[in-house]
């Protein structure tokens, strides 16, 4: 069997299929196997990790805030910074990529 490309998206991979007759009739045969074979699987655990770690620094510069406040002392600019980065990050992560 011939090497094979990996599509990352639906609309790449029926554009393949109407322009090969032997993809298209592999695919007919057994589509489960061929998608499956044929579609590229993003790295979940990378994506999981991050989304961890973004929300650990988001709850750790909170609570700092919120200790640093509670005892009458002045908030670091940096802190409200981290925080503020932390939570843009994970709604930039979170928000539904534009469709094609």
């Amino acid at each position: 069997m011939p090497s094979q490309t990996k599509y990352a998206s639906v609309n790449d991979l029926a554009a393949a299929i109407d322009q090969d007759p032997t993809l298209k009739s592999r695919v007919a045969a057994d589509p489960a196997t061929q998608i499956r074979n044929l579609v590229e699987v993003p790295n979940t655990r990378v994506y999981q990790l991050l989304l961890c770690f973004l929300g650990a620094a988001v709850l750790i510069a909170l609570m700092g805030i919120l200790f640093l406040a509670n005892g009458g002392k002045t908030i670091p600019e940096s802190a409200v910074a981290i925080a503020s980065t932390a939570v843009g990050a994970l709604a930039g992560i979170l928000a539904p990529s534009p469709k094609q």
